[in-house]
């Protein structure tokens, strides 16, 4: 199953009283030398593409994390009571900054502006409660029962930041992203310098060259940097909130090394970045088209699957609770007293509303339907996240669906389909807006119990979860030494 497999792996405590205390890790595996690797499409200079294999053999890891003074069941609760100190981490790093209300409100992009008319962002940047961003849960919530610091109430702290030095002399430098965060979402760029994106989510993607890229949570990019300066100066790692959810942002450095040799002194001048505290960019800026990251070397799946299942997200009673499937919520400890790798006839294990039960080696079809009720036209994007291996996007598109296979849409909406070189990853991305679909298609050949979820940690929290029992016609046989309550050891 994992034969092949490199790149990072992202690694979170799922259960909810752990989610605000960071419980992550990152796995990092570096591809075999022969693998074919994307570094030709960088530059065709054979100096060039030994300093990048150097490169991605020695990565500089950026873990970027939200932290609040909060406790995980003191937030949830804050959820349940309202309806309703959070700052950005690189590397563990970072401080709270309060800006003012004057600076974030100037920071706030046009949308956000016009949505929230005629009140404004905070002094912690946060967003109003008004009807045009809460919905129908603006009659029904109770903003004064959050605690103090929560939601406004910004004090500043001053904490160290995340440094990573480089030699110019290694001319390339490979950076691995992560965005281990809740539910921010950020930007990052680095002044004064390019950057081409030659991996998604731990697998090798057809590189793309610019300056900056956006992210969600749970979502990794690799990118490989030219160090074309030789002035030993600092370039600032910009990692800014996109302001959907709150103006707010971070910074780490990238220090050039300086030469032994060089005696002359430098000027030490603020480097020049294209990113604001908003995350708008500047001036003219490429970013990442996620759209459009086929898979290095082309990697297709089958032109047909085996069976296909809908997925039809949204709501259910509250802000904070959702579905993955029709209504039914996945609660986090479900599985925990009596796991479905060792129960997978129980009764839980044939709940159609919460399992998907797959037989091996055949190829699997999945529709996600977003804003498909009609009181919900528009939801937050979800962060689609399933474990297990690698998965296709073959597909996406606008209003609700309708058809009863991939080949039937395909026939009817041909435009919205790419079997020839579609993402190839293992987060995806729903649409913001109003009804919409994406068709994910995936090869069930690693028999086991396996979840799905959306990687915004509130939405999961909030039941947004199902559980995929893959190959059920060949299901894996327990150690008897890892059976329940043997801890790994034989009596």
């Amino acid at each position: 199953m994992f034969d092949g497999l490199f790149g990072a792996m992202y690694i979170r405590y799922l259960f909810n009283h752990y989610f605000a205390f960071s419980e992550h890790a990152l796995t990092l595996t570096r591809p075999k030398p022969t693998a074919p690797a994307p570094w030709s499409l960088i530059s065709n200079n054979p100096k060039d593409i030994e300093n990048m294999k150097r490169a991605v053999a020695n990565p500089h890891v950026v873990v970027v994390s939200d932290w609040t003074r909060f406790k995980s069941w003191e937030y949830m609760k804050a959820q349940e009571d309202s309806g309703y100190t959070i700052f950005i981490l690189i590397n563990g790093k970072g401080s709270v900054y309060c800006q003012g209300e004057d600076f974030l409100v100037n920071h706030t992009m046009d949308y956000m502006k016009w949505a929230i008319y005629p009140r404004h962002v905070n002094d912690k940047g946060c967003l109003p409660f008004v009807r045009s961003t809460e919905n129908k849960y603006l009659r029904d919530g109770h903003p004064e029962t959050i605690p103090l610091h929560l939601q406004q109430g910004c004090v500043p702290s001053e904490g160290e930041q995340a440094v990573f030095e480089v030699d110019p002399a290694d001319e390339w430098v490979s950076f691995n992203f992560v965005d281990a965060a809740t539910f921010k979402t950020p930007v990052f760029a680095i002044d004064e310098h390019e950057m081409w994106v030659y991996e998604a989510d731990g697998h090798f993607i057809e590189p793309q060259k610019v300056d900056t890229v956006k992210f969600y949570a749970g979502e990794r990019y690799s990118v490989m940097v030219k160090l074309h300066k030789n002035d030993a100066r600092d370039y600032t790692i910009r990692v800014m909130d996109t302001g959907l959810t709150q103006i707010i942002g971070s910074y780490a450095t990238l220090r050039y090394k300086r030469n032994p040799n060089d005696k002359s002194v430098h000027e030490a001048k603020e480097s020049k970045g294209i990113l604001n505290y908003g995350g708008l960019n500047t001036t003219h800026v490429v970013t990442l088209d996620r759209d459009n990251l086929p898979p290095y070397p082309p990697n297709a799946p089958a032109a047909h699957a085996d069976a296909l299942y809908l997925l039809d997200t949204h709501r259910v009673k509250t802000a904070w609770t959702y579905t993955m499937k029709g209504g039914a919520m996945y609660q986090e400890d479900r599985s925990a007293y009596a796991p479905l790798l060792y129960y997978p006839d129980s009764a839980d294990a044939m709940d159609e509303s919460l399992v998907i039960r797959t037989k091996n080696n055949t190829w699997i079809d999945l529709v996600v339907q977003v804003g498909s009720l009609p009181n919900q036209p528009q939801e937050f994007p979800h962060i689609m996240h399933k474990h297990s291996g690698k998965t296709w996007q073959i597909g996406a598109g606008e209003g609700h669906w309708n058809y009863s296979s991939v080949e039937e849409a395909m026939k009817a909406e041909p435009t919205k389909f790419n079997l020839k070189t579609p993402n190839y990853r293992d987060t995806f991305i729903t649409s913001f807006d109003g009804p919409s679909w994406i068709v994910l298609r995936y090869h069930s050949n690693n028999p086991g119990p396996w979840l799905m979820h959306c990687h915004f940690e509130i939405h999961l929290g909030g039941g947004m979860a199902i559980a995929f029992m893959d190959g059920v016609d060949a299901w894996p046989k327990v150690p008897p030494e890892y059976a329940p309550g043997k801890g790994g050891f034989l009596d």
